[in-house]
C-alpha cells in the first residue's frame, strides 16, 4: 500500500481511483487515510494489543471535517492506548453503546419488564409510577446517558419534588432508585447511584374530618357545579370535567366517605363484582393492596347510588373515566381530592377519608379488628394471621350501617336513629 509524508495539500489533491485506496502516513506508523472509489475520504489506525491475537482497524473521522492536524493527535492517542493493552475499538464501541443507552431507552426497557410483572398480577402500583416518571424524571433526563446520571443528579431532581411534599419526594425516590437497579441488571450501570440515599422525614398524618367538614364536603359531592382538575402538576393547566364525568367523580367520593375503602379499588370498581341484591362489593385480590379478596358490606345509601348509576351504565366499569370506555375514573379521582379541598375549603387527601371513617366507627364503639376487617387490613398476632381466618361478615354489616346513619345524621343535621352497642355490665 502506498506511503505519504501526508501534507494539508497533498491530503487534499488526492483523488478517487476505480478501487478503494488507502494511504498511510510515513511520520505515524499505523495512521492512514483511505480514499473510496466515490472520492469519500476517512481516517483509520490500525493497531495491534498485546492480548489480542488480530490486528485491528479503527475508522476516527472523516476528512475534511477533522482536519489531518487533528486526526494525527487522535490517532496518537489511540495507538499509545493500544501500547498499553488498551482497545481502542472496545473503547469506541462502549462509548456509542453509551449514548444509546439512554436514561429513556432504560425506562422503555424497564417498562416492558414491569408489563410481563403486571401479566402476573404483580407491581399494581405501575400507571402511577409510570406518569411519575413522565412527568418528573423524562424531561430531565430522558436523552442523557445513563451512565452519566450520579448521585448528585438524583439529590437535586428529589430536593426540587420535595417543594411539593415530603412524601411525594421520597416516592419520586424510591421509583428512579428502582429504574436504576433495572439498569445494573441490564449491565447498563456499573452500580445504582440512588442506592442508600437518605430519605425525606416524613409526617406521619392523623388527619381526620370534622362532622362539620364532612357536612360540607357532602353538600358539594350533592351538588351541580362543575370540577375543575389539573392535567398533571399543581401550577400547570387545568381542565373543566364534563358534567357527566364531574358527577361519576363526586361518586366515588361519596363512596369512599361511606366505605372507607382505598380510592383506586374503589375507582376501579367493576359491576361483576358488584351484587346489588345481597349489598355486597366483592373486591377481588388482583384489585387489593394485600393481594386478599376483600368483600364490603354495602349500606342502603350506597346501593342506592350504585343502583342509579346501573340504571344508566354503559360499560363494565362502575365509574368509567367517560360514557362507553371501559377504563376507570382513577387517573382523574387521584387528581379531585385537590380540587375539591379548593372548592370546599377543607383541606383533605383521598386518605383522609379512610381514616375519618375508621375514626367514626371506633366513637360508634366499633371493635379494633372489625374496623381492621372493614379496612382489609392485616389480622396481627399469631391467632389472627395463621388460624382465624373468619371475615364477621355480619358484625362489618353492621358496623358500615351503623357509620352510614351516623353520616346522615351529620348531614341532616338531625339525631342518628341507630341504637347504641350493649356493653357488658360491670361485674
Amino acid at each position: 500500500m502506498p506511503t505519504l509524508n501526508m501534507t494539508d495539500r497533498g491530503v487534499a489533491a488526492l483523488t478517487a481511483a476505480e478501487e478503494r485506496v488507502t494511504y498511510w502516513d510515513e511520520g505515524l506508523p499505523g495512521f492512514g487515510l483511505r480514499v473510496s472509489p466515490t472520492g469519500n475520504k476517512s481516517w483509520i489506525v490500525f493497531y495491534r494489543v498485546p492480548s489480542r491475537k488480530w490486528a485491528r482497524m479503527l475508522a476516527i473521522g472523516t476528512y475534511p471535517k477533522l482536519s489531518l492536524a487533528k486526526a494525527r493527535k487522535r490517532a496518537k492517542n489511540k495507538l499509545s492506548k493500544a501500547n498499553l493493552t488498551v482497545d481502542a475499538a472496545d473503547e469506541q464501541a462502549k462509548a456509542k453503546a453509551a449514548l444509546r443507552q439512554t436514561v429513556q431507552a432504560l425506562f422503555e426497557s424497564y417498562s416492558t419488564h414491569v408489563e410481563l410483572r403486571r401479566q402476573a398480577g404483580e407491581f399494581k402500583s405501575w400507571p402511577d409510577v409510570k406518569r411519575s416518571f413522565e412527568r418528573d424524571v423524562l424531561p430531565v433526563w430522558g436523552d442523557r446517558p445513563v451512565s452519566e446520571i450520579r448521585k448528585r443528579d438524583v439529590i437535586d431532581l428529589v430536593t426540587k419534588k420535595a417543594l411539593t411534599g415530603k412524601t411525594a419526594a421520597n416516592r419520586l425516590q424510591a421509583y428512579i432508585s428502582m429504574l436504576l437497579a433495572w439498569g445494573v441488571t441490564c449491565e447498563w450501570l456499573d452500580a445504582n447511584p440512588a442506592y442508600r440515599l437518605r430519605k425525606k422525614k416524613e409526617q406521619a398524618r392523623t388527619r381526620v374530618l370534622s362532622a362539620d367538614e364532612l357536612k360540607t364536603l357532602w353538600q358539594y359531592l350533592d351538588g351541580d357545579s362543575a370540577m375543575v382538575l389539573s392535567r398533571g402538576l399543581a401550577t400547570g393547566p387545568t381542565i373543566t370535567m364534563p358534567p357527566e364525568s364531574g358527577r361519576t367523580i363526586k361518586d366515588v367520593f361519596k363512596v369512599l366517605v361511606l366505605c372507607g375503602q382505598r380510592l383506586g379499588e374503589t375507582s376501579r370498581m367493576a359491576w361483576a363484582d358488584v351484587d346489588l341484591e345481597a349489598g355486597k362489593w366483592i373486591i377481588p385480590g388482583s384489585e387489593t393492596k394485600n393481594g386478599r379478596e376483600h368483600t364490603v358490606p354495602l349500606a342502603t345509601p350506597v346501593t342506592d347510588l350504585l343502583t342509579r348509576r346501573q340504571t344508566a351504565a354503559t360499560s363494565d366499569a362502575v365509574f368509567p373515566s367517560r360514557a362507553g370506555s371501559e377504563s376507570s375514573i382513577l387517573v382523574w379521582t387521584k387528581r379531585a381530592a385537590a380540587s375539591i379541598a379548593t372548592a370546599t375549603k377543607i383541606s383533605f387527601t383521598a386518605h383522609d377519608l379512610r381514616r375519618t371513617v375508621a375514626t367514626g366507627l371506633g366513637e360508634l364503639g366499633i371493635s379494633g379488628d372489625v374496623i381492621g376487617l372493614v379496612l382489609n387490613h392485616a389480622k396481627t398476632g399469631v391467632t389472627g394471621r395463621h388460624y382465624d381466618h373468619s371475615q364477621r361478615e355480619v358484625a362489618k354489616a353492621e358496623a358500615l350501617t351503623r357509620w352510614a346513619a351516623r353520616l346522615q345524621a351529620i348531614v341532616t343535621s338531625t339525631p342518628a336513629k341507630v341504637l347504641p352497642m350493649l356493653r357488658k355490665r360491670a361485674r
